[in-house]
C-alpha cells in the first residue's frame, strides 16, 4: 500500500511516513496535555470523555481543554513540528511558500479566515500551511520550546477553554489579535522580494494536479471552478 508516497514533493521529505509520524506525535502532546488537577482528576474519575458536567450548577469541566483549540493552532503547530525535527516538512516546500506569499501579497489573509473554516482557496489547508507559517513566526520571535508548551499552559483552562486571546496573553504576553497582526506585517515584508512570473496562461486550476509526460508531450489536468 502506497499511503501518501506519491506526495514527497507536497511534504518535502524523503520519508512521508516519518513526517506523518512527527505531525501526529504532535498532536498526541496537544490534546492529551491535563495540567491542572482538577483535570487529572476528572480524567481519574470519568475516563477520557472530553467534558463532565458538574452537578448542580451545571457547567462543564473540560477534561481536554486543547480539543476545542481553533484548527490551525492544532494542525499549524503540529506543521512547524514536523519541519523542525525531521529532515524536510511542508516549511521547506517551495511551491507551498510560494502559495503563501501569494495569499498575503494579495492581500486575502485574515484573522477570521485562520480561525473559522471557509470555502476560500486554498480551501482545506489554510490552518495546515498559513497556520505553519504562523507558528514558525511565533517559534522565531519565542523558539521553538516556548511555543510547544503553550498546550501545557492552555490545558490548565478546564473551566474557560475558549478564552483564546487571553491564553495567548497569559503565555506569550501578548494577545491573539496582535500576534496575528505582527505576523501579517512580518509575511508582507518577506512578499516583497517575491517576483511573480509574467507570462501566457494555458490553464488556471483550483487543484494542483500533476504534469505527465508521453514523449516530447507534456499532459495535465486543471480544475478551474
Amino acid at each position: 500500500y502506497g499511503g501518501a508516497s506519491l506526495d514527497l514533493d507536497y511534504f518535502s521529505s524523503s520519508s512521508w511516513l516519518k513526517t506523518l509520524a512527527t505531525h501526529e506525535l504532535a498532536h498526541n502532546f496537544q490534546l492529551n496535555s491535563k495540567n491542572s488537577e482538577t483535570g487529572h482528576g476528572a480524567h481519574t474519575l470519568f475516563g477520557n470523555n472530553p467534558t463532565v458536567t458538574i452537578p448542580i450548577i451545571g457547567w462543564p469541566i473540560f477534561i481536554y481543554p486543547n480539543l476545542f483549540l481553533p484548527t490551525f493552532a492544532l494542525e499549524g503547530n503540529a506543521v512547524l513540528n514536523e519541519s523542525t525535527y525531521d529532515n524536510g516538512g511542508r516549511l521547506y516546500s517551495g511551491e507551498l511558500r510560494a502559495l503563501t506569499y501569494t495569499h498575503f501579497k494579495d492581500r486575502q489573509f485574515s484573522i477570521n479566515k485562520m480561525i473559522n473554516t471557509t470555502l476560500d482557496f486554498p480551501y482545506g489547508q489554510t490552518p495546515y500551511i498559513i497556520g505553519g507559517y504562523f507558528h514558525a513566526f511565533l517559534a522565531e520571535k519565542y523558539g521553538v520550546k516556548k511555543v510547544n508548551e503553550f498546550y501545557e499552559e492552555n490545558s490548565k483552562s478546564y473551566l474557560f477553554p475558549f478564552l483564546l486571546s487571553s491564553h495567548y496573553r497569559t503565555h506569550f504576553g501578548i494577545g491573539y489579535e496582535s500576534l496575528m497582526y505582527l505576523f501579517k506585517r512580518d509575511m508582507l515584508k518577506k512578499t516583497k522580494g517575491m517576483t511573480l512570473l509574467k507570462g501566457i496562461s494555458l490553464a488556471t486550476s483550483q487543484v494542483n494536479n500533476k504534469m505527465h509526460k508521453d514523449g516530447t508531450n507534456i499532459y495535465f489536468t486543471s480544475t478551474p471552478f
